[in-house]
C-alpha cells in the first residue's frame, strides 16, 4: 500500500497514547477494518520538549508527514503498511 492510499483510507482513525521512550511518544488505534496502526513522533530533545501529550485525547492518523516519525499498521497478525519520515 502506497503513502497516499494509506493516508486517504487510514487518516480519521483516532490513535491514543500508549508510551514515551527516548523521546519518542507513541500512539495505537483501531480501524473499523481490524486494523491495528502504531504511530510515533520524536526522536529528539528539540523536537519533543515542544510538544504537549494528553492521554485522554486521541490524535488522528491524519498526514504522515507532518504528523509522525513512523508509523506502522498490521491487519490480522500481517504488516500492511510502513512508513517512517526520512529525516530521521
Amino acid at each position: 500500500m502506497e503513502r497516499e492510499q494509506f493516508e486517504e483510507k487510514y487518516s480519521n482513525v483516532k490513535l491514543y497514547f500508549k508510551s514515551y521512550y527516548k523521546y519518542s511518544f507513541t500512539f495505537v488505534g483501531n480501524a473499523d477494518d481490524g486494523t491495528v496502526i502504531t504511530a510515533s513522533f520524536g526522536g529528539g530533545a528539540n523536537e519533543i520538549y515542544k510538544s504537549s501529550v494528553k492521554s485522554d485525547e486521541p490524535a488522528e492518523v491524519g498526514d504522515l508527514e507532518r504528523n509522525w516519525s513512523y508509523v506502522i499498521a498490521e491487519k490480522d497478525g500481517d504488516e500492511i503498511f510502513e512508513w517512517h519520515d526520512p529525516r530521521w
